[in-house]
């Protein structure tokens, strides 16, 4: 199963993309979500893993930035080590 992530701002396309999704059979559900629920903070050091949730592209990219202005690690080690931590505590359905 996937999830896809659309962006929509005028109100009237949202409307028919709405209805070409509720005539899809292959749809398994859809929900709209209000721009106001989405925030625009970065995650705190505590947010970044939550319990059933993967990191998404973006957090992973910003850990990596992260860790490029470590004194102690180039961009290579940054990577490698990111990428390692978060395959042993996510799987990717």
């Amino acid at each position: 199963m996937s999830e896809i992530l659309v962006k929509i701002e005028n109100p009237a396309s949202k409307k028919r993309f709405i209805r070409l999704l509720e005539d899809l059979k292959y749809v398994l559900s859809f929900k709209e979500i209000k721009a106001n629920d989405f925030t625009t903070e970065t995650l705190s050091d505590s947010d970044w893993i939550l319990a059933g949730r993967p990191a998404t592209y973006e957090e992973i990219h910003i850990m990596i930035k992260k860790s490029e202005n470590s004194p102690l690690l180039n961009l290579d080690e940054a990577k490698k080590l990111s990428f390692e931590h978060l395959s042993k505590i996510q799987t990717v359905p």
